[in-house]
């Protein structure tokens, strides 16, 4: 008898849901749907938040409640890692995954749900992919939907949900070069685009191979045609999706020309090299090169962007879609766009899936009459238990052991080709390192996160252009300016002892290259008249901006800084709002005057920064 199964894609902009009926002949599509988010937070947590109430909601509404359901997960709350075996049984690695996967995240494994896939084998090697998620997310997510009476049965994230729903896409090979060049195997891969976040599936022929997920999707674009056309975001994505366009060959030189479809272009080009340092990991970390790329997500159907890519990648671009056929059936025209997770995500819980990160442990019974009642079959079950978790013991020590021998192995012949002699003990390894000297490699680690947004914010609020030269008295001396044998700046003063033209009036000094007034120093300290007047200037020499205060948080900064001018703080908002990563530029106050400086704060709402794993329960 058929079952009804339902797969919920939870994605930060939009709920997609598709219903199947899956038997004995396969499954057959029924149903789909999708429900945009109104006004979706910028925080990941509060936006799977809300994804999972509108989820509930659209279930209910569509009567699907009651049907199993396979849960979709954005790929931003899980880690992938590809880990290598010096074997390339499946079981084998299934019993010595856990000792590889451990300490290769950025929580302890206890803390983690986790499940695996094998990618690649041989007799002599394997490759596992191996995706985690936060095991407290894990409770909490399926809590809600247990209390929600919904039968949950898998759990899963966007990539791998995507993989399952196009596994057995051909893969084309790869045109052929030299006779002599060993064949290199090749890819696919899927570029799943979404309003905040842009998926990467590398796909063989058999399967998923890794993904990763990049920071940045089509709301990007739409904050760049929003500063373009000197609108709001909603305007923007209005006529983003009216008139907007990927730039390429084909278009008319008049589109080219358009302020919107140069903004699309800027914002695309941090898309393209995220696209091209993947093709670069995957052919120098995995040996595989990429013959195709597809594309998916609702970002993708932004107008030109396959000939887009196409151009820059020189590869063909299509479209990506499950195909009918291998148990899926009644596919019809359906635009599989943004609702292809959804369908992996029930084909996943319809069948074995690819990744399951959830695993209900709860047994309903008849309490403990029940054992006592049974007690010799239970005895009987828990000898059996015992004898084949003995066995599972042994499996387990003889893969372990093997493992082992295989490490000694490569380890011998690394050593040989290194030291010209097998080397196998670490205190002889030590020995032989510590007599070699090197560049110490951890210097090399680039420093990321909170550290790249402080100099980001840096650069932005330090003066352009060299520094003036000090006058004798301390004070800056302004190109064009007149200055004494001392070294002072020369010239009548008035009784308050500011500088002063010969018939009186405040004296401005001028730049040589562009004939602008520049402010002249007072040596009192109090704000000149001529302060820039240009709002795109940015920060002065003379503003002598000093940040007294930077506090940098997920998607929050908050900024306290001191200058000498009022105006310092508008030219410092203009500037910092032109960074990529930076949403909103927010107001913090009035200015106050404190010891004849001008003090004020500043909020920034960004997505510069985010934790590892940055889902909080």
């Amino acid at each position: 008898m058929a079952q009804k199964i339902v797969g919920l894609d939870l994605g930060t902009h939009s709920v997609k849901a598709v219903l199947i009926s899956s038997g004995l002949r396969g499954a057959q599509v029924l149903e789909t749907c999708e429900q945009v988010l109104e006004d979706p937070p910028k925080n990941l947590t509060a936006a799977l938040h809300a994804a999972v109430e509108v989820g509930i909601g659209l279930l209910r509404q569509k009567g699907w409640h009651e049907h199993a359901l396979g849960l979709v997960l954005p790929g931003q709350v899980g880690s992938y890692r590809v880990l290598n075996f010096p074997f390339g049984d499946a079981r084998r690695i299934a019993q010595v995954v856990a000792f590889e996967a451990d300490g290769q995240f950025a929580v302890p494994l206890e803390q983690l749900e986790y499940d695996h896939i094998v990618v690649s084998s041989s007799r002599s090697s394997g490759k596992a992919l191996v995706v985690a998620i936060k095991r407290e997310l894990v409770e909490e997510l399926s809590a809600v939907f247990k209390a929600a009476e919904i039968d949950l049965k898998l759990m899963t994230l966007a990539p791998i949900a995507v993989a399952q729903a196009l596994a057995g896409a051909p893969v084309p090979e790869l045109p052929s070069t030299e006779e002599d060049a060993p064949e290199q195997p090749a890819a696919a891969l899927v570029i799943d685009m979404g309003h905040r976040l842009t998926q990467m599936l590398a796909m063989g022929s058999k399967g998923p191979l890794t993904a990763r997920v990049v920071r940045r999707g089509s709301y990007q674009i739409t904050r760049a045609v929003a500063k373009a056309l000197g609108c709001d975001t909603q305007t923007a994505e209005a006529a983003k999706l009216r008139d907007a366009t990927a730039p390429h060959a084909g278009l008319d030189a008049r589109a080219q020309g358009l302020p919107m479809t140069a903004a699309v272009g800027s914002a695309l080009e941090p898309l393209l090299r995220e696209i091209e340092h993947t093709r670069m990991w995957l052919r120098t970390e995995h040996g595989r090169e990429v013959s195709v790329v597809r594309l998916l997500g609702g970002g993708s159907q932004l107008n030109g962007l396959d000939v887009y890519l196409q151009e820059h990648l020189e590869l063909p671009v299509e479209r990506a879609a499950p195909s009918e056929g291998k148990g899926l059936r009644k596919l019809g025209a359906r635009d599989w766009t943004t609702a292809c997770a959804a369908l992996g995500g029930a084909m996943g819980a319809a069948r074995r899936p690819l990744i399951q990160l959830y695993a209900d442990t709860t047994v309903e019974g008849e309490g403990g009459g029940w054992v006592i009642e049974r007690l010799p079959a239970v005895a009987a079950i828990g000898l059996a238990i015992l004898a084949a978790g003995s066995l599972d013991t042994i499996a387990r020590l003889g893969a372990l052991e093997a493992e082992e021998q295989a490490y000694r192995n490569e380890l011998a012949t690394l050593s040989q080709k290194l030291f010209d002699e097998e080397v196998t003990s670490e205190e002889d390894i030590k020995a032989r390192l510590d007599t070699g000297s090197g560049q110490d490699l951890t210097k090399l680690i680039t420093e990321r996160g909170a550290v790249e947004v402080l100099a980001v914010i840096a650069k932005a609020s330090r003066p352009a252009g060299p520094k003036p030269a000090a006058a004798g008295d301390g004070s800056l001396v302004m190109p064009g300016a007149p200055v004494a044998s001392d070294g002072t700046m020369a010239g009548p003063r008035d009784p308050a002892g500011r500088l002063v033209n010969p018939d009186g009036s405040p004296m401005t000094a001028t730049d040589p290259a562009t004939g602008a007034p520049l402010s002249p120093t007072v040596d009192d300290g109090e704000e000149a008249a001529a302060a820039p007047a240009d709002a795109d200037a940015g920060i002065t020499w003379e503003d002598e901006l000093h940040v007294q205060y930077i506090e940098i948080r997920e998607n929050k900064i908050k900024l306290k800084a001191a200058a000498n001018w009022t105006s310092a703080k508008e030219r410092l908002k203009r500037k910092l709002s032109a960074i990529t990563c930076i949403n909103d530029v927010l107001d913090g106050g009035r200015v106050l005057d404190q010891n004849d400086r001008k003090v004020f704060e500043i909020e920034i709402d960004h997505d510069c920064y985010v934790r590892p794993l940055e889902v909080e329960t």
